[in-house]
């Protein structure tokens, strides 16, 4: 009986302890890999202003500035408009994007609805965002 309840105790401790050492390497592994990191785009970059605008029959585009507001220089970031009928329904989505944005930088972004007739609403929302 004691035996055996050594034997389980020095197994469980075994096991802590390796679980212990797999996880230290992989957070030591990770903390130096050389890949993008994904950050909040709430966070980070503001939309100043949007608006649609006719540019021919039944031609939309909604055309707008957003602003990196973060302390890091961005590699990617897009720029989502879904276009929306009067009952809600999703018609049409596209987006915009840009790259290397420095921290402070604005620029103009312009997503065209490529359907015909006219969308009711749209929302603008900050897509995909990848630090360099």
């Amino acid at each position: 009986m004691y035996i055996a309840s050594f034997t389980l105790i020095v197994l469980t401790l075994a096991g802590a302890l390796s679980l212990v050492n797999v996880n230290d390497y992989f957070t030591k592994s990770n903390a130096y890999e050389n890949t993008a990191q994904t950050i909040d785009p709430h966070d980070d970059i503001k939309i100043l202003n949007e608006q649609m605008v006719l540019t021919g029959l039944d031609k939309y585009v909604i055309n707008g500035q957003a602003q990196n507001t973060g302390q890091y220089k961005l590699r990617y970031v897009s720029i989502t408009v879904n276009f929306y009928d009067k009952y809600g329904h999703l018609l049409y989505s596209s987006f915009d994007a840009k790259s290397y944005i420095n921290p402070g930088e604005t620029w103009n972004f312009e997503v065209p609805y490529r359907k015909s007739g006219t969308p009711y609403s749209y929302r603008v929302k900050v897509g995909p965002t990848l630090l360099k």
